[in-house]
């Protein structure tokens, strides 16, 4: 079994391409839990900082009354309406 990053190029049909200038992206943590009335405020270590463009963040479940805010190094999770699960990914990317 090849093991691997495979990329491939826009044209039709797509072509192989590998660029020893590419970047990866590192999963960095992962918080989960559940948000009621009292928002939760998560600080993010190794540097977290969500205005440098070095990091990103992935939200799930996709719901119009969870907001998840983030500055600087900390992330603010909170639920406009009852209680939602969540989970936050931290990525770190451009590695």
């Amino acid at each position: 079994m090849a093991h691997g990053l495979r990329v491939w190029t826009n044209e039709s049909p797509p072509r192989l391409r590998l660029d020893v200038g590419d970047r990866q992206v590192m999963h960095y943590a992962q918080y989960a839990g559940t948000v009621g009335a009292s928002p939760i405020v998560i600080t993010v270590g190794g540097g977290y900082n969500i205005t440098s463009g070095d990091w990103g963040v992935d939200v799930t479940p996709v719901d119009e009354d969870l907001k998840v805010v983030s500055t600087s190094n900390t992330l603010t999770i909170s639920a406009t309406a009852g209680s939602i699960q969540f989970r936050v990914n931290v990525f770190k990317l451009n590695q």
